[in-house]
């Protein structure tokens, strides 16, 4: 999400459902909608309201809400449990924080950048999963040139260094003192609109900006061009991954189109249009220094029984995704779509997109997905908070 959400509903609405081919609806009246494929295992009340982004670290998920964030062990994937949830006010910050939707840890620190009520970088040590401490909290002043927290914000080289959405550059390498570096990673670049940066590997970032930008950041604070991924029609890129460190043949992309109670055609192009998801081709690249857009699919309406909102609130948008374990030039992809819910997409070998299934909630707007195993995703809703499904459908697909 790129702004602010005032007034959040927690859109407790009960939909009666008929029983669609394929899908149909989950006794259990906390869950929803689950097609072929996809299974609803359990919702867990803990994080019901503004839950954002996480992250998987080992055997542990870290999540954050604009109201605090919780250590989950995954251990057992299909069981998670709680071990520890904190509260903003708890470390005697505002109550409410918006918002860390890419959530940057290691396992050791953990990044909060508030952006609202304050401009803020939040530290905490999450070295003891079961007490975590705020180590850090630097707060930019009016007359900053620069700001310390950005929309989202992402670890480098194992959280020793921190990129932000707006271009801030942090180096942590002592978590308890951070510094602010006074230049902006994306100065002299063509990527305009930042929105969220990700280490493909050590070394090397892709950003989701207007054109993509693959760089070299082996001097954080000097990046270096390597190549470009142009939409050609001023889009908004919300999020990236590159598959295999960079090895695979496809980046795949997300856009966000915030604020849309209808969806547009399912074929419609421009920056109008609802937000896609895409896949682009990285075949080549060395020699082009350009990737290339293959296909696209987007969220759309319906009436419920067959898997789509009537209305929406958020947006008709696509949002926060992962590449399932398995993902070797093609596969399965788990991605969180607003109030479509967690849809399931399948990338053929040529890069093709076919809908695989999906879980939509009976009442949520899905802020993000992961996958913990090959099997088992985790959705992240803005309103539901915390759900577990199990993928049972093919990692391949033709």
């Amino acid at each position: 999400m790129k702004r602010l959400v005032i007034g959040l509903t927690a859109f407790a609405v009960v939909f009666s459902l008929a029983s669609p081919a394929g899908a149909g609806p989950n006794p259990d009246p906390t869950s929803g909608v689950t097609s072929k494929y996809v299974k609803w295992i359990k919702f867990i009340p803990n994080e019901i309201g503004t839950l954002t982004g996480a992250r998987i670290v080992g055997h542990y998920i870290y999540m954050t809400s604009w109201r605090s964030f919780s250590i989950y062990d995954v251990s057992k994937p299909l069981d998670p449990k709680l071990v520890s949830q904190t509260f903003w006010g708890q470390l005697g910050d505002d109550p409410f924080e918006f918002e860390s939707e890419d959530m940057p840890t290691n396992g050791k620190v953990l990044i909060m950048s508030e952006t609202a009520p304050n401009d803020a970088l939040h530290v905490i040590d999450v070295s003891d999963p079961a007490h975590p401490t705020q180590v850090a909290n630097e707060i930019s002043l009016p007359s900053d040139t620069y700001q310390w927290a950005n929309h989202t914000m992402s670890c480098l080289y194992d959280c020793t260094w921190l990129w932000g959405s707006r271009g801030a550059i942090v180096d942590l390498h002592d978590p308890a003192h951070p510094k602010l570096i006074q230049r902006l990673w994306s100065q002299g670049l063509p990527g305009m609109s930042g929105h969220d940066v990700v280490e493909v590997k050590p070394g090397f970032v892709l950003t989701a900006t207007e054109p993509m930008m693959y760089l070299d950041t082996r001097d954080p604070v000097h990046p270096k061009l390597l190549a470009l991924g142009h939409a050609k029609d001023n889009r908004f890129i919300h999020s990236v991954l590159w598959p295999q460190a960079g090895n695979d043949k496809f980046v795949l992309v997300s856009g966000e189109t915030n604020f849309r109670p209808t969806c547009t055609s399912s074929k419609a192009n421009g920056p109008n249009a609802n937000g896609a998801f895409m896949t682009w081709s990285a075949s080549g690249w060395q020699k082009t220094h350009t990737f290339h857009m293959i296909d696209q699919v987007r969220v759309q309406q319906g009436d419920m029984v067959d898997g789509n909102p009537p209305v929406h609130v958020l947006g008709c948008s696509t949002h926060w995704f992962d590449n399932n374990p398995t993902f070797h030039n093609g596969g399965v992809v788990a991605e969180g779509t607003y109030e479509n819910g967690t849809r399931f997409w399948g990338i053929t070998p040529d890069g093709h997109i076919k809908a695989m299934g999906y879980f939509q909630p009976y009442w949520g707007s899905t802020s993000a997905a992961y996958w913990r195993t090959n099997r088992v995703v985790y959705s992240i809703d803005y309103a539901r908070g915390f759900d577990v499904l199990e993928y049972t459908g093919p990692l391949t697909v033709k």
